[in-house]
């Protein structure tokens, strides 16, 4: 819904606002708290009472004071937020006065963080979600990388990283809110400035760091399950774990398969040590050879990309995984050499079978001309000797 705020008092700091509700449009630009001209001088002028006129406080001043219609800048396209309602701005408004001097002091005087030089040992969280929501509006805007920008009410503040491959890139703030503008105000937020009533998402919770979940989407409805907020290492450290665990149930069944195949190899073998007996048993073993040999290069890519934690791990299944395909490997092996060296025997047999058929054939006729022969050079001699004498 749109929410159009118009200021029916001027005085700085009771907030009573007229909302008028147009169902199912949504009017970023209305959403923000108007002030007229008069009134920002005014709360101006209250802020320079209480701050004193010290340049750094009036700067101060200035950027919590709310943005006069007057000198809005254009409304900006992004994701449909949620603005707190009337009654929960009426009822805060009170404290606001009161806590006006802390906010500015928080404001003028930077962090410790911010004074020093960008370290590497900054927090990273990662938004994300594990439902199929991810192409809503407000999760979409929600889902991405923050780093830390600063400090508010004693809790970091982190800052979504510019996608610059996106074109309707929303800038998205997660940061805290104490309990100084009531107990509802309380806790972790999503939103597009520090304290402004553009939110997307809220989660009643005062830890050091932002939840991992509980976030309520909108901002005042119901808790978004699929939601999560992580520490960016945490999350590479529970992929690097989800990994590991599948690529063990992997191994593991691979592994249990490749056995049995290799038993069922050894019994055909045994039973029928043929030709066909071996070839049979390379057939068993031949999808658990080219398995297992993806599996060595599978586990080899997820040791370089290991954790320090999962990297053990990782050894100990490359291990298994290499020690069942040399196994399976050398038994592919044999049977094929074997298989091999007894259809060279068998053929080997069969030649010198039909040469002996053959031999058998020609051998009585060859005697018999053989015989032959003989007995026509022993005429020859006898004949021979005659003429002689």
């Amino acid at each position: 819904q749109a929410l159009t705020l118009q200021r029916w008092d001027t005085a700085p700091f009771a907030l009573h606002f007229k909302a008028m509700a147009h169902t199912g449009m949504y009017n970023m630009a209305s959403m923000k708290r108007p002030m007229p001209a008069m009134a920002e001088q005014n709360a101006m002028k209250m802020q320079r009472q209480v701050v004193g006129s010290h340049p750094t406080y009036i700067q101060a001043a200035q950027r919590m004071a709310p943005r006069s219609n007057v000198h809005a800048a254009p409304p900006q396209t992004v994701a449909p937020s949620h603005a707190m309602p009337m009654g929960q701005m009426q009822s805060a408004a009170p404290c606001m006065a009161q806590s006006m001097t802390a906010q500015m002091a928080e404001v003028a005087q930077p962090s410790p963080t911010t004074q020093q030089p960008q370290a590497p040992s900054k927090d990273t969280f990662v938004v994300f979600t594990t439902g199929q929501d991810r192409e809503e509006t407000v999760v979409r805007t929600l889902v991405g990388e923050y780093v830390e920008r600063g400090v508010n009410h004693g809790r970091k503040v982190y800052q979504k990283v510019h996608n610059k491959g996106v074109a309707d890139f929303v800038d998205v703030l997660m940061y805290y809110w104490d309990g100084r503008d009531g107990p509802a105000f309380e806790g972790w937020w999503f939103g597009n400035k520090l304290g402004g009533t553009q939110v997307w998402s809220h989660c009643k919770d005062s830890g050091l760091l932002p939840p991992n979940v509980g976030w309520k989407v909108p901002w005042d409805g119901a808790v978004r399950q699929t939601l999560n907020v992580m520490n960016s290492e945490t999350q590479k450290k529970l992929e690097a774990e989800e990994k590991l665990q599948v690529l063990s149930e992997e191994i593991s069944q691979a592994v249990q398969t490749a056995y049995g195949m290799q038993h069922q190899a050894k019994a055909i073998v045994s039973s029928n040590a043929t030709p066909s007996g071996y070839s049979e048993a390379e057939k068993q073993l031949a999808p658990q050879v080219k398995t297992l040999a993806e599996l060595v290069k599978k586990v080899a890519m997820a040791e370089k990309a290991a954790t320090p934690e999962t990297t053990p791990h990782v050894q100990q299944l490359a291990k298994q995984v290499q020690d069942v395909q040399t196994s399976v490997t050398n038994d592919f092996t044999n049977y094929k050499t074997t298989r091999e060296k007894v259809e060279n025997e068998a053929k080997q047999k069969v030649l010198e079978e039909r040469d002996s058929a053959v031999l058998e054939q020609v051998l009585p006729e060859a005697t018999e001309k053989t015989n032959s022969a003989e007995d026509m050079v022993e005429k020859t001699v006898i004949t021979a000797e005659m003429i002689t004498a």
